[in-house]
């Protein structure tokens, strides 16, 4: 029998096998880099591990990336060259997330969970932090002044302008204070027990924005609810600072002392004791006399007015003041002193209380701007 002809329309044996179109469950890629511009900061991702996968409940084209073993490069200061274990990125036509990324900081980690909205352009992140080296926040100089693992969590909100809203709360364990200005010099019973303080709580509340219309403040930090205190009883600080946007500084400290570190300088500074010592005693901490420190200026040109206050009340009561001085000060231009010749080699210029002071405060105002600079 003769065979029909094929005709040129008709299908091949294997033309229904033929794919009409391609799903992907999965793509994998050993190593990527990339980098990011974002705020004006650079984000450099280096050697990461990545699974891709469809993300069909997060919308049509939905991508979920799961990112693991990289290194993460910034310039933000506590991140620094910090290591990606792990982190899963969403990627849909509606929004973008972050869940559960976790950075090792060597000693430390950082958590961060955040999303954004296409739409809107809002977005929001929480960020907790566990026992990151507290070295990371803090200039050169003060890297061996204050050590300890730093604790914290924070919320914050914006849009494409940038941050809108942030609070959260830090504090620092197994905290170590080093050459504290002033309270350094302080010496009992021949020993100087303020040169080191070991600190049993240091707690914060950060949020932004403040506002003080009355003082011009229009979108502020605010590190305040501050709770620190030494082991031992030796030392309480209290109060709040507040930073600018333009770098302004403004805020209170309380300091306090025990009764019985200062019992013995009352009968030498009198009436200057009294007024230095006058600040109203913080709720619940009996046994110490406090001290009022306000703070101004800039984070760049802090002042406070307690070495103020000090210089005017030394004038005004030399002998009570040197009497106090000596006190506070031991071995510093008082009887124990060990004078040399004018003229001798080496021999320093005669101190006085009021120059013992001012050296002093002028460390104090140093100190408490690169302080506050950690965290402003």
């Amino acid at each position: 029998a003769k065979l029909p002809s094929v005709r040129k329309d008709e299908v091949g044996l294997l033309g229904g096998l033929a794919p009409t179109g391609a799903r992907i469950d999965r793509m994998d890629c050993k190593m990527l880099d990339t980098a990011l511009r974002l705020a004006g900061r650079d984000y450099k991702l280096i050697g990461s591990a990545v699974s891709a996968r469809p993300a069909p409940k997060q919308g049509k084209g939905a991508w979920e990336l799961r990112l693991s073993n990289g290194r993460l490069l910034t310039t933000l200061p506590l991140l620094g060259d910090a290591g990606l274990e792990n982190a899963t990125l969403t990627l849909g036509d509606k929004v973008l997330s972050l869940s559960q990324g976790r950075l090792m900081l060597s000693p430390g980690e950082l958590i961060a969970d955040a999303l954004y909205e296409r739409s809107s352009k809002l977005w929001s992140a929480e960020l907790r932090v566990n026992r990151a080296d507290m070295a990371r926040l803090l200039k050169a100089d003060w890297k061996k002044r204050l050590t300890g693992g730093l604790y914290g969590r924070m919320s914050l909100n914006g849009n494409a302008d940038g941050l809108r809203q942030a609070e959260g709360r830090l504090s620092l364990q197994e905290g170590v204070l080093e050459g504290l200005p002033i309270l350094s010099e302080l010496e009992m019973d021949g020993t100087r027990p303020y040169r080191t303080l070991r600190l049993e709580k240091a707690s914060a509340r950060l949020s932004f924005p403040y506002a003080d219309p009355a003082r011009n403040i229009r979108r502020a930090w605010m590190l305040d609810e501050l709770d620190l205190r030494a082991a031992h009883g030796r030392l309480r600080v209290k109060g709040h600072a507040v930073g600018d946007e333009d770098g302004s500084l403004a805020g209170t400290l309380l300091i306090g002392l025990p009764q019985k570190t200062v019992a013995g300088m009352a009968p030498a500074g009198g009436e200057l004791f009294r007024n230095l010592f006058n600040a109203p005693s913080a709720s619940g901490e009996s046994g110490f006399v406090w001290l009022r420190m306000n703070l101004s200026g800039t984070l760049d040109a802090p002042q406070e007015d307690l070495s103020v206050r000090l210089s005017t009340l030394l004038d005004a009561l030399p002998q009570a003041a040197g009497g106090l001085m000596k006190q506070l000060f031991p071995g510093k231009g008082g009887e124990d002193a060990a004078p040399k010749p004018a003229d001798a080699p080496g021999a320093d210029k005669p101190s006085t209380p009021e120059k013992t002071l001012r050296d002093a405060g002028d460390a104090a105002q140093e100190a408490i701007g690169k302080g506050l600079r950690a965290f402003f």
